[in-house]
């Protein structure tokens, strides 16, 4: 049997991937957090505007705080999984 990922796969899985998300989110609050941080600083020496980093910074922390929360989930099903493995393996069927 043929277990290879094929290439358009491995791509789909990697794109859909919830840890490519989660970074791809992290590292958008990171550069618009910086944008804002500057922004701020310049509102205090004069009047600013909003500009679209402030709307990337909140799409960033809600899609971040989304794939943490799936990664989260991922972990504690693996969890459940292993231990429910480890308790079939140590009750040998009779």
């Amino acid at each position: 049997m043929n277990t290879a990922i094929k290439p358009h796969n491995r791509l789909h899985h990697i794109l859909s991937s919830p840890w490519l998300h989660l970074i791809a989110g992290l590292l958008l609050m990171v550069t618009s957090g910086i944008e804002i941080i500057e922004t701020l600083d310049e509102l205090f020496k004069e009047q600013s505007n909003i500009g679209a980093h402030h709307g990337l910074f909140f799409y960033s922390l809600v899609t971040s705080l989304n794939k943490l929360a799936e990664v989260m989930e991922g972990a504690i099903s693996l969890s459940k999984a292993t231990q429910s493995h480890e308790e079939d393996a140590s009750h040998p069927p009779v």
